[in-house]
């Protein structure tokens, strides 16, 4: 297991933070450089394999970016031929470092504090004989002076499992813990904030992927983390108690956060002064996003369910983890006349999966699914997934009214027969809130007299008879009009066919004819980016582009929209004639 410690210490003087990286040289601080030194170091007890809070541990091997120190038990204690198969790894450990570890994450996610505290450039490396399971930590208390944390080494410090390293495997575990160094400088140095530890954590887990120890996948650490994360997937993302789900979470989160939106979501989020799901929110809307973190956490929740390939929103990237998909924890069969009632023990920040059979043949009727919570302090997102015996699912998000949804699937939908249908909820409640919620999901079977009235009767429910209309999605209007638009968020533009034609997801897609009200629940939005481009542009009608030629502020006060924009391929952008700046 991979360990980050937060100390009592860390808060304590995080106000010391900036001062920490400029005192370099405390007393006692300064490194000894001759192969074979010994030095005293501080060790935290909890993971030391004997409970030790210091050893003695011999500087065996020095890199362009790192120094390697032994502990000298571990050293002791070993056989001749072991020592042999020490020495190999050590060189190609140091040797992974310097060319792939340090230079992959410094540029990754910057720099970590150097010279620091120390005065010395090299991230001291400390191989320890830890406890089975743990494979390295890190301590931010070493950051500090002796007058703040007597227990401080005063280094840029991380600790790696000797058993790692006699394995042959230290390089995994130390491109985890660097991030954390790195995170540190980061954050609580240039910042002065200290990062929420799950996002730390899953920087930390990416950072394994980043340097490519999880390739091959099997028996990677990634592969580990899959293994824990399908097995416990109900664990509560926020909460963070160092168990392996927690883990499984953090690396499975980095995957899906990096496949959907790119490295960047988690590279510059972690150099400003906004920590946690509010430096993602941050970041997501600064790009025009629509969904708030807490929906995207509901949408990674149906990726890892039906993993679609191809599909960034509802499937994972890496090829790797193709097969991937995480069982529901409630299946049910219906059938006619039975009524089930599922309670659901939820926390915030906590996803669950409910499947639901359909009686084979199903034509008549509909199935009724009413998700409520009793908790008014709580709050939820759910999806809905249809999956029709063809083989095609549709994705939709659940709308709630004073704490409840409703859903019908109805036997003539668009993907009759329906096979099943799988609810996916998620408590998006403040992470402060320490108290869980029931959450009640009833299902039965309804016949179509009952579908009818309650299409009479109930707004805001959910008919799932009708092509769903979603992201990227082609409509056009019920009756004589001929535009055909593609959906974003609450946006919509009109698609030529030459520009149809450009993309190849768009190019054959039949659009949804839909009424007044659906079409008009879009606006209609003639802003584009070119992928490459940093430019904003409104298009005319007469195929000519217009540079929005204003600041982000002039942009914002003028009232417009920055979700408004649609991000387009190069090749759309080279389409349109060049006209006029548009300056207010």
């Amino acid at each position: 297991m991979l360990r980050f410690v937060k100390s009592s210490l860390f808060r304590q003087f995080k106000r010391f933070a900036v001062l920490a990286t400029v005192l370099a040289f405390w007393p006692g601080a300064a490194l000894g450089t001759n192969i074979g030194q010994s030095e005293q170091f501080f060790v935290n007890k909890n993971y030391d394999q004997t409970g030790r809070t210091q050893l003695t541990a011999t500087l065996r091997i020095q890199g362009k970016h790192a120094s390697v120190y032994l502990d000298d038990r571990f050293l002791n204690g070993i056989t001749s031929r072991q020592l042999t198969t020490v020495e190999s790894n050590l060189k190609k450990f140091v040797s992974e470092f310097d060319s792939n570890i340090y230079s992959t994450e410094t540029v990754a996610w910057g720099s970590e504090p150097n010279p620091g505290i120390d005065g010395d450039s090299k991230v001291v490396i400390l191989v320890e004989s830890l406890l089975p399971g743990f494979g390295g930590y890190f301590d931010g208390i070493h950051q500090f002076s002796a007058e703040q944390a007597p227990n401080s080494n005063r280094r840029e410090i991380i600790f790696v499992s000797a058993d790692a390293l006699l394995a042959g495997n230290a390089g995994m575990y130390a491109a985890h813990e660097f991030q954390h160094l790195i995170s540190f400088n980061q954050k609580e140095v240039l910042n002065g904030v200290s990062e929420d530890i799950w996002l730390n954590e899953t920087r930390s887990e990416y950072s394994t992927s980043l340097t490519g120890y999880n390739r091959p996948v099997s028996g990677s650490n990634l592969s580990r983390r899959l293994s824990v994360f399908t097995r416990e997937p109900e664990d509560n993302l926020l909460s963070w108690d160092n168990t392996p789900a927690d883990y499984g979470n953090a690396m499975m989160l980095g995957e899906y956060l990096v496949g959907r939106y790119g490295q960047g979501i988690l590279t510059e989020t972690l150099k400003n002064k906004l920590t946690g799901a509010a430096s993602l929110n941050a970041w997501l809307a600064s790009r025009g996003e629509r969904e708030k973190f807490s929906e995207v956490v509901n949408d990674w929740a149906v990726a890892s369910a039906i993993n679609i390939q191809g599909d960034p929103k509802y499937g994972y990237a890496n090829p790797d983890l193709a097969n991937s998909r995480v069982a529901p924890g409630v299946r049910q069969s219906l059938r006619p006349q039975d009524h089930f009632i599922t309670v659901v023990d939820s926390k915030p920040w906590q996803s669950s999966w409910h499947e639901f059979l359909f009686p084979e043949g199903f034509s008549d009727g509909a199935a009724k699914f009413k998700l409520s919570n009793t908790e008014p302090d709580h709050s939820l997102v759910a999806s809905v997934v249809t999956f029709g015996t063809n083989g095609k699912k549709s994705v939709r998000q659940m709308s709630f009214n004073s704490g409840t949804g409703t859903v019908y699937v109805a036997a003539d939908s668009e993907f009759a027969p329906v096979s099943k249908v799988m609810i996916v909820i998620t408590d998006i409640s403040d992470p402060e809130n320490k108290n869980s919620s029931d959450i009640t999901l009833a299902s039965e079977m309804i016949t179509d007299e009952a579908l009818a009235s309650a299409r009479e009767t109930e707004r805001g429910a959910i008919f799932t008879d009708e092509p769903a209309v979603g992201e990227n999605s082609l409509i056009k209007r019920r009756g004589s009009e001929k535009d055909v638009y593609v959906i974003s968020g609450r946006y919509k533009r009109v698609l030529t066919p030459p520009v149809q034609a450009l993309y190849g997801h768009l190019a054959n897609q039949r659009p949804v004819e839909v009424d007044d009200a659906v079409f008009n629940s879009y606006m209609t939005t003639n802003y584009i980016r070119p992928e490459s481009d940093k430019k904003v542009y409104t298009v005319w009608p007469d195929g000519t582009k217009h540079w929005l030629n204003m600041t982000g502020k002039q942009f914002s006060d003028s009232g417009r929209d920055w979700s408004a924009i649609f991000v387009v391929s190069d090749a759309e952008g080279r389409l349109y004639k060049s006209g006029a700046d548009i300056k207010q």
